[in-house]
């Protein structure tokens, strides 16, 4: 996928090398599920090209001309990648679950914006945002990633040939160059080590930690003439990081922190490719490989390839109902990608490369030429832009109707019967759901995810002599919030609020794949959190009482959630403990329901692996001064607990209570705190 290089000589080994990189990751998005390497390699070659093109320049001219280079980057991107973009909008109104449209858009803006890796960064911090389904505009955080690198490499090359002048060096000193490569290399690779022991899960994405790969294509490159090998010690070269970029597929553990100390495997490999030169007398079988005629060809599909074949594989998932693929499967997503990458090929790529190469009109002459290469990727952007407009304005109005005017009837007693139909309004319901969230999401009442800051919040009746509800806790407990605030507005109660997605009030973080400060905060947050409670005296405490149990199999009530409620009933303060709603977890339930519509009933989960007996709740029940709502059978019938009741989506994701489902249990929990207030008085 590595974009097209300026430099004048073309190494057959390097595209034959580009075309391995691009098989790699592929067969690991289709089959395989793990780290292919392939990015990584990918990197190291582009920066290596690319510096090597800019050193050229600055031999020649002594420095480096911005608006050129960075003109003929986008020339040679933005055709095929904004045309991928588009036609990508155009199949996601026919594969792409209406459940999935506000995200939908929000990755195709960033991928247009080049700005998809730091989308997907922000989303792996998001509790909320955690167990999205791929989006079909992924692919593009890797060259979002090298976007931002060539941004910034000319820049920093020109700041290095100034230090280097001062020095009285030649502004093109690759010693120099080479030094500094060196050095930022290493402070990147340094700084991934230390983010990816703090928190792997969301710095994959991270261009800070990726930066030390690209300086290793960026030192190959300064170096590389100083480097003058045997051609036994180039085959050797050559064969070995063949090897090393072939196994890393299968000695690089899937679960390895990335970009670590595993992605020293695929760089090391590249690099030893690069450094081994270009000499003919080099005949060795890596060295064939590489040149093989059919890499060859691959290679120059490779950049149309690569972006291709991401939502070509999305989107064949959605029709086939799955995201394992067989051997004919997934040659088909192949065969398909790849005719498409031939056909922007012939059609735009050749045409593209035909221009650049008889200078385009556009590197020489005053500044309105040499811009115009700006102005013609705004004009290509137009469309998508265009399309993901009117594709937000059409959703966004349906989500914003239906929360500004749904209704639901009170449920207030065990479920009955089930849902054996949609309701009519089904779809306002799954366009609505994932941004129907409580308030305390958007208005900076929720505790961030690496913060113990405990953050007070107050609705409601604002006299601290009116009867105070303190809701406390993590997410499951936030959920709860559009419910209480409307029963504090009916009441004139006062509703304080101290919340922190996915950190219960022991302090055990429950997000996934992390580590250190997010941990660390949330021990320290819950700590604080309690203590705080303690010291406002409300009249009424809202929290979870339970948590699912292992392989998220029945119910626990953890120590940590006891421990916390002693130290608050001992101050007199009353508790309402509500018992936790049963969670898929493995899958969303608005795409399970938007894609079973006939068969939304296998959307439901089976009670017996969700719910305990009512004896495994006997610790809260025995609590003086706290009160058990036990909900279980208003989720659940005798068998199932199911997504889908009385015409109500019950859950926004894989776990949360939706807000209309929440709304229609109102009327049961302010009963539940009506009957706690008077036992007490």
């Amino acid at each position: 996928m590595s974009i097209t290089h300026m430099a004048s000589a073309r190494r057959t080994d390097i595209e034959g090398l580009r075309a391995i990189g691009m098989a790699l990751v592929v067969i690991c998005h289709i089959w395989v599920g793990k780290v292919s390497g392939g990015v990584d390699v990918f990197f190291v070659i582009s920066a290596y090209l690319m510096t090597g093109s800019l050193l050229k320049e600055l031999e020649k001219t002594g420095t480096v001309d911005l608006l050129t280079f960075w003109g003929r980057i986008l020339v040679r991107i933005c055709p095929t990648a904004f045309l991928i973009l588009f036609l990508t909008l155009i199949a996601g109104l026919y594969f792409q679950p209406i459940s999935l449209w506000r995200a939908f858009a929000t990755h195709g803006w960033m991928a247009l914006l080049q700005l998809e890796n730091l989308q997907l960064l922000r989303e792996s911090t998001d509790y909320l945002a955690r167990g999205q389904p791929a989006s079909p505009f992924q692919q593009y955080w890797a060259l979002s990633t090298q976007m931002q690198f060539y941004g910034f490499l000319p820049i920093w090359l020109l700041l290095v040939s100034q230090i280097a002048r001062t020095m009285r060096k030649r502004a093109d000193d690759r010693r120099i160059l080479a030094i500094a490569c060196a050095l930022i290399g290493l402070a990147s690779f340094g700084f991934a080590l230390w983010i990816l022991a703090l928190n792997p899960a969301p710095h994959y994405f991270n261009p800070a930690a990726r930066l030390w790969e690209f300086m290793a294509g960026a030192l190959c490159a300064c170096v590389a003439p100083m480097v003058n090998l045997s051609a036994r010690a180039a085959s050797l070269a050559r064969t070995v990081g063949l090897l090393l970029i072939l196994a890393c597929v299968w000695v690089v553990p899937a679960n390895a922190a990335y970009p670590g100390i595993a992605a020293l495997v695929p760089v090391s490999g590249a690099m030893l490719i690069l450094l081994s030169g270009r000499e003919a007398v080099d005949r060795s079988l890596a060295r064939r490989v590489l040149e093989a005629p059919l890499l060859q060809r691959l290679a120059s599909l490779s950049f149309a390839f690569y972006l291709a074949h991401w939502p070509i594989l999305i989107f064949y998932q959605e029709a086939a109902g799955t995201t394992k693929l067989n051997l004919i499967q997934g040659c088909l997503v192949i065969a398909l990608a790849l005719l498409l990458a031939a056909a922007l090929h012939f059609l735009i790529e050749k045409p593209t490369k035909g221009l650049m190469s008889h200078g385009g009109g556009y590197s020489t002459g005053d500044w309105r030429r040499r811009s115009a290469p700006f102005a013609a990727c705004a004009m290509l952007a137009v469309p998508s832009a265009a399309f993901l407009l009117a594709w937000q304005q059409y959703y966004g109005g349906i989500a914003r109707d239906y929360a500004q005017s749904y209704t639901v009837r009170p449920i207030a007693g065990p479920i009955q019967t089930m849902d054996t139909v949609l309701p009519p309004d089904i779809d306002r319901q799954l366009i609505a759901a994932k941004g129907m969230l409580p308030r305390l999401y958007t208005n900076g009442c929720d505790t961030g995810p690496h913060s113990a800051k405990v953050q007070l919040c107050t609705t409601g009746n604002l006299d601290s002599n009116a009867f105070t509800i303190l809701l406390i806790g993590g997410s499951h407990s936030t959920q709860w919030f559009p419910a209480l605030e409307q029963i504090a507005k009916d009441r004139n109660w006062r509703l304080l609020s101290i919340t922190k997605s996915a950190c219960p009030i022991d302090g055990i973080y429950i997000g996934p794949r992390t580590a250190g400060r997010q941990v660390e905060a949330c021990r320290e947050w819950a700590r604080n959190a309690v203590a705080k409670a303690i010291a406002l005296k409300p009249d009424l405490v809202v929290t979870t009482a339970t948590r699912p149990g292992p392989g998220n199999v029945g119910e626990v009530i953890p120590e940590g959630y006891a421990r916390a409620w002693r130290r608050i009933v001992a101050n007199n303060i009353d508790i309402l403990a509500i018992r936790d709603n049963p969670r898929t977890e493995t899958y969303s339930v608005p795409e399970c329901v938007d894609r079973n519509r006939e068969k939304f009933r296998t959307c439901d989960m089976r009670r017996d692996r969700h719910i305990n007996p009512p004896s495994r709740l006997l610790p809260v029940r025995d609590m003086p001064h706290l009160a058990l709502w036990d909900i279980a059978d208003l989720l659940c019938g005798i068998a199932t607990c199911p997504v889908m009741h009385d015409g109500v989506l019950v859950y926004n994701d894989n776990s949360h209570l939706s807000v209309p489902f929440v709304m229609a249990l109102r009327t049961s929990l302010e009963q539940e705190i009506l009957s706690q207030q008077a036992s007490s008085s």
